[in-house]
This record gives C-alpha cells, sequence and structure tokens, in this order.
C-alpha cells in the first residue's frame, strides 16, 4: 500500500508526525529537486517519508524561476504569493479544459517547457506554495516555543497555570493552509500526478491531507465519495516505536487493503487505536466505488473526465487525518 500525501509538496514536522500514527511512510510529490526543506530530507533518511521526484521538472530552469523571485523579494519584500499574484498572466493560468490536451501535454516528450506550458507553471505555482507553507510552518513553531515561554513566565508570576493559550489566528496565522487557493493547489498537484503516473504499488494507493477544506472540494468534484469509517483519540505522540503503534498501523493497513476491492463492504470491527496522548488524531476515510484513482484527480481538471472503456473496476481511498490537543 501506497499513501499518497495531497496536494502539497511540503509537509511540516507536525503533519508528518500525525500522518506517521497512521500510515508510515507518507510519500510526497516534489515540483523540483531545489530547495527541498531540511526537515524532509532528514525524513526521508529516517524512512518515515518517501520524496517523490518523479515529476520533477528541469532545474536550470526551476532555479532560473527562483532566482527571479528572491531578486523581486529582495525589492518588494513579499510573499512567496505575492509574487505568483504579480505574474498572473502566466502563473497558475488554469484554463484548459480539454482532457484530451491536457493528456497530450502529460505525456508529451521532448518538449522544453514554453511561456505557456501548463505542466510547468504547475510546478512553478506548488514550488511557491511549497516555500510558502514551509514559511508559515516556521511562523507556527515560532508561535508555539513563545506560548511556552509565556506560560512558564505566568506560572512563575502566578503560582498557577495559564488559563488558555493564545491562538495563532489573533496573528494571521492560517488554521488550514489548503483553505488558501485549494483549486489552485489541487489542480496544480493533479498535473504533476497525471505526468507519470508510477508503477501499480503493492496493494492501493491511498490519498491522505490534512486540510478539510481540500477533502471538501474533492467531495464536491467527485460526488460518489463516501465515508466508510472514522477512527478518533488516535495519539500522535509518545515513545516512537512502540508495539502498539507498530501492531495499529499493521491493522490498519489491511483494513484499508480490504476497502480497496470493489465489492468489500465497511467491516463491523475497525481496527482499534493504541493508548491515548497529549495529542491526538482523527481519521476519516473515504471510498470512491468504481472510479479509479487516476480518474478522481483528473476530475479535478476537468469534472466530465472518466475511466477509459474497458478498464477494470477500481476503488479510490481518501483518508482526512486532523489533529487537536487534550
Amino acid at each position: 500500500m501506497r499513501t499518497l500525501f495531497f496536494p502539497f509538496t511540503f509537509v511540516s514536522h507536525s503533519a508528518l508526525e500525525a500522518l506517521n500514527a497512521c500510515f508510515q511512510p507518507i510519500h510526497v510529490l516534489l515540483p523540483s529537486a531545489l530547495e527541498i526543506p531540511g526537515g524532509m530530507i532528514q525524513a526521508e533518511r529516517d524512512g518515515r517519508l518517501v520524496l517523490d521526484r518523479s515529476a520533477a521538472g528541469d532545474d536550470d530552469a526551476m532555479g532560473e524561476v527562483l532566482r527571479q523571485f528572491h531578486d523581486w523579494a529582495t525589492v518588494h519584500r513579499g510573499s512567496e504569493i505575492a509574487w505568483l499574484k504579480s505574474q498572473a498572466d502566466s502563473v497558475p493560468f488554469y484554463d484548459d479544459t480539454s482532457i484530451s490536451r491536457i493528456r497530450s501535454e502529460l505525456i508529451s516528450k521532448g518538449r522544453g517547457p514554453t511561456e505557456r506550458d501548463p505542466l510547468q507553471k504547475a510546478r512553478i505555482f506548488l514550488q511557491m506554495a511549497q516555500m510558502y507553507d514551509a514559511k508559515i510552518s516556521d511562523l507556527e513553531s515560532e508561535l508555539g516555543s513563545f506560548e511556552q515561554l509565556e506560560t512558564a513566565l505566568f506560572q512563575d508570576l502566578k503560582g498557577e497555570p495559564a488559563a488558555a493559550g493564545r491562538s495563532s489566528p489573533d496573528i494571521g496565522i492560517p488554521q488550514d493552509p489548503g483553505a488558501f487557493m485549494t483549486v489552485d493547489r489541487l489542480n496544480a498537484w493533479a498535473r504533476l500526478f497525471l505526468l507519470e503516473p508510477p508503477a501499480p504499488p503493492d496493494g492501493p494507493t491511498v490519498m491522505v491531507t490534512t486540510s478539510r477544506a481540500v477533502l471538501e472540494e474533492v467531495m464536491e468534484a467527485v460526488p460518489q465519495t463516501q465515508q466508510v469509517a472514522f477512527f478518533e483519540r488516535i495519539p500522535v505522540t509518545g515513545p516512537p516505536g512502540g508495539g502498539s503503534d507498530h501492531q495499529w498501523r499493521q491493522s490498519l493497513g489491511s483494513y484499508m487493503v480490504m476497502l480497496s476491492h470493489p465489492d468489500a463492504s465497511p467491516a463491523a470491527e475497525l481496527p482499534v487505536a493504541p493508548g491515548v496522548g497529549e495529542r491526538v488524531g482523527s481519521l476519516s476515510v473515504y471510498r470512491i466505488p468504481g472510479v479509479p484513482t487516476d480518474t478522481v484527480v483528473e476530475r479535478w481538471i476537468t469534472p466530465d473526465s472518466a475511466a477509459p472503456p474497458g478498464m477494470p473496476k477500481e476503488t479510490a481511498l481518501l483518508a482526512l487525518m486532523e489533529v487537536r490537543n487534550l
């Protein structure tokens, strides 16, 4: 079974910790091999993350784009997204709706990126989004450290714990990065996914996200989506590598494989997550019976796309991972 994180190309430490509580490793598509965050590289070395570079484009071309962005940012002191908006005539510019044209663009070989190449624009958009998401993650970490210091100071002064911590929306940090430019993220990520579909894995592909806004957008594009399971109070923090954690992931994996069969029905007895922790997650699982994963992704770009005739029945699997503190 392959677990594919979407539609993001950046995964933060806290998000990976939550995802690894259920799935390990997590696969992440990369738009380029440039400026990959160090934490993601380390997670790949640790076996918790797989960085899929198969859809990455020309590093020289992307390097020139990044140079232009950094030059612009030096002058304007703007963010990655502000730069994208300043390039509105060329990025992301998702205005092609013909599925045959999309397919021909995705499979064409030997043609360098042109000024209006949708695939290259998708890579550029995702690269900028990756850098933007990484900065947001850094801000969240800094805010968390500040709140810990603030709480400790309050305890020293008052001799009692603080009543409540400061919430990140007060300073403009989004709680759900996927709620920002959701459709653009899905369209761009879909082009990378459809570029060269990987060889069939040993088992189903499970597409997992940490964004409720993304899931809702997918469900609108593919109304056949059915929720079939909900797991709650999954411990996200705790001693790594415990036997119960490993057994839970194995049981969950077996359950997901069972759900991938077209005629399968949700089991009456669900796998049970081990123990509790200070941070717990919930996992919502969805099936799209009779619709292959590739067709689901194509519908983000072209809503009326259908599976090719004669293609065996498959069942796409989606999952939403959300985390809260107890």
